[in-house]
């Protein structure tokens, strides 16, 4: 499923993540994910909180030659969030995109991203969730040339989107699925950096 995630327009593959889901329990209730929603928002709000982990791919557009076949890294995303209606909230996320390397030439990414979240049930124990947002991204690389290995730091905002989905084990503990695509600035360009996650999410 990964590589057909990775193939084809970004915005195609963040609608399949969310269809596949949907198709795959539409015949079902939607009791938990709706009473964990209507639970949670007693307060006005419903706070959340997740770890991830998954495949980066790097496009190539940050124009180190060595890396255009090398372009996949293990990212790691740590994040928080809140509901303030059944299907409306923010989350603020850290991502480290991890690391694409040949030999001495190398590049890295991390960043921080805010999105608004849209977020709808389906089935007993699936709901569907798109993002959009911006990333504040920073990013190191390394480049050899006959002077010697060239090091450059950048950093710089873009914009982020995608979907997910989310499998509740209980009303509090969630299994998510996610592509989100990234626009991060390396010194020799813009670049994209698309994303495939799984991970966990408690709610409070």
């Amino acid at each position: 499923m990964t590589s057909r995630l990775l193939q084809g327009k970004p915005l195609a593959r963040a609608i399949a993540i969310a269809a596949t889901a949907a198709i795959s329990v539409f015949a079902g209730g939607n009791a938990m994910a709706q009473a964990t929603n209507a639970a949670n928002l007693s307060n006005g709000f419903a706070p959340y909180a997740g770890i991830s982990g998954g495949r980066a791919v790097f496009d190539e557009k940050h124009s180190i030659a060595a890396l255009k076949d090398n372009k996949n890294g293990t990212m790691f995303k740590a994040y928080g969030g809140a509901m303030f209606t059944e299907n409306l909230g923010m989350e603020l996320s850290y991502l480290h995109f991890g690391k694409i390397q040949h030999g001495s030439d190398k590049a890295e990414a991390s960043g921080v991203d805010l999105s608004f979240v849209a977020k709808a049930p389906l089935g007993d124990r699936f709901d569907v969730f798109g993002k959009i947002g911006g990333t504040y991204g920073w990013t190191k690389s390394s480049v050899s040339s006959p002077e010697g290995v060239l090091n450059s730091k950048d950093s710089g905002m873009g914009l982020s989107y995608g979907a997910g989905a989310s499998f509740y084990f209980t009303p509090q503990i969630a299994a998510t699925l996610e592509y989100q695509r990234h626009g991060i600035k390396f010194t020799s360009a813009k670049s994209n950096i698309e994303t495939v996650t799984v991970g966990l999410r408690y709610n409070f």
